[in-house]
């Protein structure tokens, strides 16, 4: 789904931001086959995009990116009104890193390589 068509959502909407095609593709699948709707963004500038338009009910975002990164996306959506619920999905995955997304306000985090089932189950314990 293209980040400029509106949606007429009955379950829950997620946008996938990742810069890795693959990676993309299989969290938005994966997504889809257990009852989200999927808004997909190659980038931090896309992703803020698709949060503008689709006001999505959580957003699961890769920290490197090119042009925006993840924490940049993330420092964004703290400057305005609304709170956004973010899951980082990232490489970067030790300690530290994990932590910053916290502090960030970030719902949760999650390193790469990932398990497709958790991938799910912490999206929908995001969105409890």
């Amino acid at each position: 789904m293209s980040v400029a068509e509106p949606l007429d959502r009955p379950q829950p909407l997620v946008v996938v931001a990742d810069d890795d095609d693959d990676i993309r593709l299989l969290v938005g699948l994966r997504l889809r086959r257990n009852g989200f709707d999927v808004v997909e963004a190659a980038d931090g500038l896309e992703a803020l995009k698709a949060i503008v338009a689709h006001d999505p009910d959580l957003v699961v975002l890769d920290v490197n990116m090119p042009g925006l990164d993840g924490h940049a996306v993330m420092r964004i959506l703290n400057a305005k009104q609304g709170r956004t619920r973010v899951l980082f999905l990232s490489a970067q995955a030790g300690v530290q890193d994990r932590v910053a997304g916290l502090e960030l306000g970030a719902v949760d985090y999650l390193g790469k390589p990932f398990d497709g089932a958790e991938l799910v189950a912490r999206v929908r314990a995001a969105l409890r």
